[in-house]
C-alpha cells in the first residue's frame, strides 16, 4: 500500500491481504459493554479516535504495528461521549461494512470489500482524512470569496460616503443660488426656480444609480455570507457528504466572480452654476449648469467636509462657488 502526497492511498496485490484483515467497527451496543471491537470477550482499554472503535491492550498493539492505522489517534480509556461516534454508515452491498473509506477516483464513501473488488487500484483514504482534505480546499476556495468581500465593504463605504457628498454639494449650490437670486427682481425667481430643479434633477439621476449599484452589490454581498455561514458550518462538521457539498456550492460561486463588478460607478457628477456679465434682458435666463462626468473618487477632503463641524464659509469640495456680476 503506497502513500501519495496528497494524502490518498491505492491498493495494490501485494498489499491486499492487509487491507483485508483491516479492523471492522462493531458499533451495534459493544461499546455500552466495553467490549473490544475486535477481540470477543476482551474488555476495551482504549478507544480508536479514527476507526471509532473501542479496543483491548493486544488489539492496540496490533493497531500501532500496522501502517494503515500507525497514524490514528487513541485515548486511553473506552469512549461513552458520543461526539467522538457520528452515525455510522453502512455499505448497501455489503451490510455488515462500515463506510470509513473515500474513494478519490469515484468520489463517494466505501467499505473495506468494495475498496477491494469495485475499487481496487483506486485512490482511497480513511473517511476522516478525506474530510480534512476537503476542509482545506473549501478554505482555499473561500480565499477569493473573502477577499471580494472585502473589496465589496470598501466599495459600500465609499459610495455612502459619495451620497453624502452629495447631499453636501446640492445643498451648498442650492444655497448659492438663493443668496444670488434674492439680489435680483421678481422676474428671476421663475428661473431660479428651474434651475433648482435641474440640480434636484441631475444630483437625483447620480443618487439613483449609486443606490441601485449598492443594492446590487448588498445582494452579492448577502449571497457570499450565506456562503460563508455554510462553509463555517462545514468546516465544523465531520459529514463527508456535507462538506462536499459545501465545496461544490463555494467552487461554483468561485467561478462566478470575475463577472461581477463591484466598483462604484466609474463616472461621477461634476457640477457648477456660471454666470456672465450681460444686460438685463440676458439676465433673465440667468445661470446655466454645466454638467460633466469625472471619475469617481472620495478623497481625504471628501470625508473631512461631510464630517460634523461648525459651520463655516468654505466652499463645496466637488463645486465652484457661484459668482455674480454687477
Amino acid at each position: 500500500m503506497e502513500r501519495e502526497e496528497s494524502g490518498t492511498t491505492t491498493v495494490n496485490d501485494k498489499e491486499m491481504t492487509s487491507l483485508v484483515h483491516m479492523e471492522t467497527i462493531e458499533e451495534r451496543g459493544d461499546l455500552l459493554n466495553q467490549q473490544c471491537s475486535n477481540c470477543d470477550g476482551n474488555l476495551a482499554r482504549h478507544w480508536c479516535l479514527d476507526c471509532y472503535e473501542a479496543l483491548c491492550g493486544d488489539c492496540v498493539t496490533a493497531h500501532r504495528r500496522v501502517t494503515l492505522t500507525r497514524s490514528h489517534r487513541l485515548l486511553n480509556q473506552p469512549c461513552n461521549d458520543d461526539r467522538f461516534r457520528p452515525p455510522i454508515k453502512f455499505c448497501k452491498l455489503h451490510p455488515p461494512e462500515p463506510l470509513r473509506l473515500f474513494c478519490f477516483t469515484c468520489n463517494h464513501l466505501t467499505c473495506r470489500d468494495c475498496q477491494l473488488l469495485a475499487h481496487k487500484n483506486h485512490r482511497f483514504s480513511f473517511a476522516n482524512e478525506a474530510v480534512d482534505g476537503l476542509r482545506k480546499k473549501l478554505d482555499a476556495c473561500m480565499q477569493p470569496i473573502r477577499a471580494q468581500m472585502e473589496v465589496s465593504r470598501k466599495s459600500l463605504q465609499d459610495m455612502e460616503m459619495r451620497l453624502k457628498v452629495l447631499a453636501r454639494s446640492e445643498l451648498h449650490l442650492t444655497n448659492s443660488l438663493q443668496e444670488v437670486f434674492r439680489s435680483l427682481s421678481e422676474l428671476l425667481k421663475a428661473r431660479l426656480e428651474r434651475l433648482t430643479r435641474e440640480i434636484q434633477t441631475i444630483y437625483d439621476l447620480e443618487r439613483e444609480m449609486i443606490k441601485g449599484r449598492m443594492l446590487k452589490v448588498k445582494e452579492l454581498q448577502e449571497g457570499h455570507r450565506s456562503v460563508r455561514e455554510a462553509a463555517d458550518k462545514a468546516q465544523n462538521s465531520r459529514d463527508l457528504l456535507v462538506v462536499l457539498r459545501c465545496v461544490e456550492q463555494v467552487t461554483s460561486q468561485v467561478k462566478d466572480l470575475k463577472d461581477q463588478d463591484l466598483s462604484p460607478p466609474s463616472n461621477m457628477v461634476y457640477l457648477k452654476v456660471t454666470t456672465d456679465r450681460q444686460t438685463v434682458e440676458s439676465m433673465i435666463r440667468f445661470g446655466k449648469l454645466l454638467l460633466s462626468w469625472v471619475p469617481f473618487c472620495v478623497s481625504k477632503e471628501f470625508k473631512e467636509s461631510v464630517e460634523p463641524h461648525p459651520a463655516s464659509s468654505t466652499s463645496s469640495p466637488t463645486s465652484q462657488p457661484l459668482t455674480s456680476s454687477s
